[in-house]
């Protein structure tokens, strides 16, 4: 019988756990790890990582931001348990200091007449300062600062400092403390506002964002707008309050992005540009609220341990670390590409995270959740995990070609890279059998148009060869019969980075009966 074939609409609409498996549009995936898309629908393996720092660090890193100086300088300042530590482009300590006697860390660059520095608060140490070659106790004037977070204002450059331990007015879990404009070392007795004191809540975080102040409480955010002056001299600060019941968390989930200001909540991911948060995360909302299908294999969050999230915005993408099932330390890492729209998933150890331009692009970092006291790297130059294989995975909804009857899927034509097992599943069965696909063998996949070259060596340099043609390879040993049918992608065993282009299925055409009407 001849064979019809079908394209594949795709692969990349990302993790969509919210609808149900059999109405998921078939680009989606009901389960996936450690893949990532192209701008033209492709799935591919993620990039991997190595170790950024030269030697492990004498406690586990959990707090990271970097230092750029108007010289070139340019560092990465982190919080280590009770230690502080400067490290260079190279990964090797510049200084560090062990007079903190708490964390995790909160860092805030500043910068204007008084210098350059990295601001380090954590909640109960006088406010240090870091200028780019030691740690250091600066000299207040007036209140010397305690808070937990630290920003800087937009539109008058002051220092503010939020969330002291106290409980008197200016000192206390809802206070934010401000600097004179442009000297970060002053703050005067009265330039504080206590934020709904009385609501039983503390502050979370806070972040600027283009012209505006934002302060997270846990079920309200303040947004800080403009400073002006009253009759006695002293400022006011003028804020208005967005009251809706969505806060902040998770401290170190909160990151500025170019479209606003995102933030994790109980209930998922907002996002806030001064106005009433929005929903980013409804495709996942099983994962934050409960009720995961059975075909989603990873654990959904670990509401009990949501203060060890971590988030930050990298090259368009948010980028969020987040515990799971029973794990108090952050196990898997959630990105959704800001311009697309879709959301995947990895497996990443990300304690802490932050994007630096560690040379001309900037470079994903993050301090290691388990394993090694170390910051890691992760960038295209890796197609490992400091040398332990990915395993990528894909799965699709269910689909029907729009036909109720059975039919059959007799093989499959697929475009791709690397090495990768193509599986059917069929009737709400996932199977784990598949056919090995390779396309490293005989064809030039990846680099300059010299054969043997194979995608994702781990080179630099490597570009798209000219006048070569990636070619198709059919899979004949997944023929299926069925109503509903689900496709699988996956790492063959000990791993190896893959991406698929395009896929088209081929049908098997079906015989209709037929009745001749004859007359008596």
């Amino acid at each position: 019988m001849p064979l019809t074939p079908v394209a594949f609409p795709g692969f990349a609409k990302g993790l969509d756990l919210r609808d149900q498996p059999d109405v998921v549009d078939p680009s989606a995936a009901i389960d996936l790890l450690n893949v990532t898309f192209t701008e033209r629908g492709a799935v591919k393996t993620r990039d991997g990582y190595g170790l950024f720092t030269a030697a492990a660090g004498t406690n586990r890193y959990d707090s990271l931001m970097p230092f750029y100086k108007l010289d070139g300088t340019r560092q990465l300042v982190c919080g280590a348990g009770n230690r502080l530590e400067a490290l260079s482009t190279a990964g090797a300590v510049v200084a560090s200091s062990t007079a903190p006697t708490a964390s995790p860390h909160y860092f805030c660059r500043f910068g204007g007449t008084a210098g350059e520095f990295v601001f380090c608060a954590n909640g109960t140490d006088q406010v240090r300062q870091w200028n780019g070659t030691a740690f250091s106790a600066p000299s207040w004037v007036g209140t010397a600062p305690t808070g937990r977070f630290l920003a800087v204002t937009p539109w008058d450059n002051r220092l503010v400092n939020a969330r002291r331990s106290s409980a008197t007015a200016g000192s206390n879990p809802s206070s934010v403390r401000f600097s004179s404009p442009t000297d970060p070392l002053t703050f005067a007795a009265n330039d504080y506002v206590d934020l709904l004191p009385g609501d039983g809540e503390q502050i979370q975080g806070v972040v600027a964002w283009r012209d505006y102040l934002f302060v997270f409480k846990e079920s309200k955010l303040f947004v800080f707008y403009g400073t002006d002056t009253d009759s006695t001299g002293n400022p006011i600060f003028r804020f208005r309050t967005v009251d809706t019941g969505v806060g902040a968390v998770s401290p170190r989930a909160i990151a500025a992005g170019r479209d606003g200001v995102y933030f994790l909540h109980t209930g998922g991911v907002y996002r806030t540009d001064g106005g009433v948060p929005q929903l980013v995360s409804e495709w996942l909302d099983p994962f934050f609220l409960g009720g995961t299908s059975d075909f989603f294999r990873s654990r959904p969050i670990n509401q009990g341990q949501l203060q060890q999230a971590a988030m930050c915005v990298h090259r368009e993408q948010l980028w969020l670390a987040v515990p799971t099932g029973t794990s108090t330390v952050n196990d898997r890492v959630l990105v959704r590409d800001l311009q697309a729209g879709w959301w995947t998933m990895h497996d990443l150890p990300v304690a802490a995270v932050a994007s630096v331009r560690l040379a001309a692009q900037p470079e994903l970092v993050f301090a290691l959740s388990t394993g090694g006291n170390h910051v890691g790297r992760s960038s295209a130059a890796y197609g490992t995990d400091n040398g332990a294989a990915i395993a990528a995975r894909w799965l699709s909804g269910w689909f029907d070609y729009k036909d109720t009857t059975e039919k059959t899927i007799r093989e499959l034509k697929v475009w791709g890279k690397g090495q990768l097992i193509v599986g059917l599943n069929r009737d709400y069965q996932v199977s784990g059998a598949g056919s090995a696909v390779d396309f490293t063998v005989g064809v030039d996949t990846w680099g300059t148009g010299t054969d043997g070259q194979t995608w994702g060596t781990g080179s630099d340099g490597q570009t798209w060869g000219s006048g070569r043609a990636l070619t198709p390879l059919l899979v004949r040993g997944v023929a299926t019969r069925g109503t509903v049918f689900s496709l699988t992608l996956r790492s063959v065993d000990g791993g190896s980075v893959w991406g698929v282009y395009r896929l088209a299925a081929h049908l098997r055409a079906r015989r209709s009966p037929s009745v001749v009407k004859t007359e008596a």
